[in-house]
């Protein structure tokens, strides 16, 4: 039975989009670049014939299939980390300098106090 599968050709590309999807599918479904990955894996995958595709491409592009979700997700955790380290170095670049310059003293502070109504005030007051 194998000897004829060998002799026929193997299942067209959407077909075995089709069945590769099916065995990945889980909560990776969700992921934006979900077909992409697994349309790349199925055309890496070599299917040869009928026989080979059932016994070793389907295998191989599977595996390869999962590899690859596995690093995507791990290159997406990696950039939310970076993005929520950048964000809160930023927050506290801001806070750092707003009391530097806003505090009382402060060089914004002062510039503020000597051009605004209440300081010009303060200072014809004090006369």
């Amino acid at each position: 039975m194998m000897d004829y599968y060998s002799s026929c050709q193997a299942p067209d590309f959407t077909f075995r989009l089709t069945q590769i999807t099916q065995q990945v599918m889980g909560h990776e479904k969700n992921l934006q670049a979900f077909d992409e990955i697994v349309r790349k894996a199925v055309e890496d995958t070599f299917p040869g014939s009928l026989t080979g595709w059932n016994v070793y491409g389907m295998k191989e592009a599977t595996e390869k299939a999962k590899i690859r979700l596995t690093l995507y997700r791990e290159n997406l955790e990696k950039r939310v980390r970076i993005i929520f380290s950048t964000y809160i170095m930023i927050v506290k670049q801001q806070r750092a300098f707003r009391s530097r310059a806003w505090s009382i003293g402060g060089a914004l502070y002062t510039k503020l106090c000597g051009t605004t109504l209440v300081g010009k005030l303060e200072t014809s007051a004090s006369r």
